[in-house]
C-alpha cells in the first residue's frame, strides 16, 4: 500500500539498495526495485531511478508505491504529463491517500503555469476539492486553492477560501495569508480592506526574511494610498525604497519603479526638486535609460523651475530617442534638427554613463549612451539607436560586466566583432574608437568576481582584433596604462569612487587621453 511506502524512511531504501549492490545481484521483487530506484534518486540519477520504478510496475502492476515513486521522479524531471498519469493510476489503485491528490494538484498547477492553461488550473482545483472533502478543517488546502482561484481571476471564490483560512486559524495567520488577502481585495477594488490586509501582513512579517521582501508590501499599500489621494503614499513608497535597497551592493539592482511612482507623487504635491531626483535615478537605470517619455517628464519639471537649459537638454535626449513632439518643440524654439544630432557618441556601461561629457568637451555635440549594467551583448542589441544618430565618431568601452555577470556567458570578443561590423557596415564614414577596459581595485569586490589579469588579457585580445581589421576608420585606444597604479596592475585609488567607477579626476584623465581623437 502507498501509505506504508510513503512512511518508510529514505535511509531504508538506501540500505536495501546497498545490500543489493553488495550482494552483486539484481533486484528480484518490485519492492527491491523500488528501494534501489530511491537510492538512485537520492544520488540524483533520475533516469536510472525511473527505469527501476518502471521495472517494479512491470513486475507488479498493482503496486501503488511504484506508480507514486515514478510519478515523483517525473516531477523532478519536470515531465508533468507523465507524472500526472502515474499519480492518477496511483489514485485508481488507492483513492484514499491525501498526499497523492496533493502531488497531482501540484503537477497540474505547474503544468498550468508552464502552458498558461486555465483548464489545468481547474484540474488542480478539483484535487484540492477532494482534499478539502477528506479533511475540511485543514487550512493549508484552502490557502492553496485560494491561490489557484486568484490565478484564474475568480476573486470571489479566492476571497471565500482566504476567509475560511482566517476562520480556521484565527490569531495564527502568517504574513503570506494577509498578503494574498490584500491582493484579492485589491483586485476586487476594495481599497480599504486591501490596505488593512497589507498592514496586517507587514505587522506579521517574519524577522527571518530579507528586508527587500517586505518592501513589496509597503509598495502595494503605497499604490492603494495613491489611488485614494492619501499622503501616506509617499511615506510607504519611501519605506519600500529604503527596504529594497537595504544591504545592496553598488552592482545590485532593485525595482526602480518605486522611484517612478514616488516621482509622480512628488509632482502632484508640487515638490519638483524631489521629483527630479527620483526621475534622475530612474533614468540612470538600465530599464529606463532610453525612455523618451521620462526625459519629457523631467524636462517639463525643469521648465516649471525656469531652468530652460536643462529642459532643452532633456527635450533633445527625448527627440534623439524618437519622440516626435520633442523634435517639433525644439524646432519651434529655433533649433535646426540636423544641428541637434550628436557629432560624438560615447557608448558603454555605467563607467561611461558616469561622466558629464558635455562639460568635459564643451562645444562638442556629444551624447552619453552608457547604460549601467550593460554587457557587450546588451550593447549589441541597441545599436540601431546609435546608428540612427549618424555620428561622426563613436567611442566604445564595455566588457567589465561580462566578467561580473558570469551567468550570462556573453562571448565578449565575439560580441565586439558583431558590434564593430554592424557599426562599420551602417556608418561608412564614422570613426570608431575601441577603448581598453579599465582596471579595478579587486579588494572592493567579492573574490573572483572580476580579475585584473583577465582584464589585461581581454584588452590584449581587443587590441589584436582591432589591429587586424583593415579599416582606417576603426582604432584601438589604450586607456588602461594611464589608470594603473605605479608598480601594480590595479586601478589608481585616487581616480575612483568605489574601486571601479571613476571620480572627477579619473574622468579628466580619460578626457585628456581621447581629446585629440574627439577634437580633430
Amino acid at each position: 500500500m502507498i501509505r506504508r511506502f510513503i512512511l518508510l524512511p529514505v535511509v531504508l531504501f538506501v540500505i536495501m539498495s546497498s545490500n543489493l549492490s553488495c550482494s552483486g545481484s539484481e533486484p528480484k521483487t518490485a519492492a527491491e526495485y523500488i528501494a534501489r530506484g530511491h537510492a538512485f534518486e537520492a544520488g540524483a540519477d533520475i533516469n536510472r531511478a525511473v527505469a527501476d520504478f518502471s521495472k517494479a510496475i512491470e513486475i507488479d502492476q498493482k503496486s501503488d508505491s511504484a506508480y507514486y515513486s515514478r510519478a515523483t521522479a517525473y516531477m523532478n524531471m519536470r515531465d508533468f504529463d507523465k507524472a500526472i498519469a502515474d499519480f492518477s493510476k496511483c489514485i485508481d489503485l488507492n483513492p484514499k491517500l491525501p498526499l497523492v491528490y496533493y502531488q497531482r494538484a501540484k503537477a497540474y498547477r505547474l503544468k498550468a503555469f508552464m502552458d498558461k492553461s486555465i483548464p489545468y488550473l481547474d484540474k488542480a482545483i478539483m484535487n484540492y476539492n477532494k482534499l478539502i472533502d477528506m479533511n475540511p478543517e485543514y487550512s493549508p488546502h484552502y490557502y492553496m486553492r485560494c491561490g489557484l482561484y486568484f490565478e484564474k481571476g475568480d476573486f470571489d471564490r479566492a476571497l471565500a477560501d482566504c476567509n475560511k483560512v482566517v476562520e480556521l486559524v484565527p490569531g495564527m495567520l502568517v504574513s503570506s495569508v494577509y498578503n494574498l488577502l490584500g491582493d484579492i481585495h485589491d483586485k476586487k477594488g476594495d481599497h480599504r480592506d486591501a490596505i488593512d490586509s497589507y498592514s496586517k501582513a507587514i505587522t506579521n512579517f517574519p524577522a527571518s526574511q530579507l528586508p527587500r521582501d517586505i518592501s513589496t508590501l509597503y509598495f502595494a499599500r503605497c499604490r492603494l494610498y495613491k489611488a485614494m489621494n492619501n499622503d501616506k503614499a509617499i511615506e510607504d513608497c519611501t519605506k519600500a525604497i529604503e527596504l529594497a535597497t537595504a544591504n545592496l551592493t553598488t552592482m545590485a539592482e532593485y525595482d526602480i519603479d518605486y522611484h517612478t511612482v514616488r516621482a509622480d507623487l512628488y509632482i502632484k504635491k508640487g515638490e519638483y526638486d524631489k521629483a527630479i531626483v527620483d526621475l534622475t535615478k530612474v533614468l540612470r537605470s538600465k530599464k529606463y535609460r532610453e525612455s523618451a517619455s521620462l526625459y519629457v517628464k523631467r524636462a517639463s519639471l525643469y521648465d516649471k523651475k525656469k531652468d530652460h537649459a536643462k529642459a532643452i537638454a532633456d527635450y533633445i535626449e527625448a527627440a534623439l530617442l524618437g519622440d516626435e513632439p520633442s523634435k517639433q518643440y525644439l524646432m519651434s524654439n529655433g533649433y535646426k534638427w540636423p544641428d541637434i544630432l550628436p557629432e560624438v557618441v560615447l557608448l558603454g556601461d555605467s563607467i561611461t554613463y558616469g561622466a558629464d561629457w558635455s562639460k568635459l568637451f564643451p562645444g562638442v555635440r556629444s551624447i552619453n549612451k552608457g547604460i549601467p549594467g550593460d554587457t557587450t551583448c546588451d550593447v549589441l542589441k541597441r545599436l540601431d539607436k546609435v546608428i540612427a544618430l549618424k555620428p561622426k565618431k563613436i567611442f566604445i568601452m564595455v566588457g567589465i560586466n561580462d566578467m561580473a555577470k558570469l551567468e550570462q556567458h556573453c562571448d565578449t570578443i565575439g560580441s565586439y566583432q558583431k558590434i564593430i561590423n554592424t557599426l562599420s557596415d551602417n556608418l561608412k564614414d564614422t570613426k570608431i574608437y575601441v577603448q581598453s577596459i579599465l582596471p579595478i581595485i579587486e579588494d572592493e569586490f567579492p573574490k573572483n568576481i572580476i580579475d585584473n589579469m583577465k582584464i589585461i588579457e581581454l584588452n590584449k585580445q581587443l587590441q589584436s582584433f582591432v589591429t587586424k581589421i583593415s579599416n582606417a576608420n576603426i582604432s584601438y585606444v589604450d586607456l588602461h596604462k594611464d589608470f594603473v597604479e605605479t608598480g601594480g596592475n590595479h586601478l589608481t585609488s585616487k581616480y575612483t569612487i568605489d574601486g571601479c567607477h571613476l571620480n572627477k579626476g579619473g574622468f579628466e584623465i580619460w578626457r585628456d587621453k581621447i581629446q585629440n581623437y574627439v577634437l580633430k
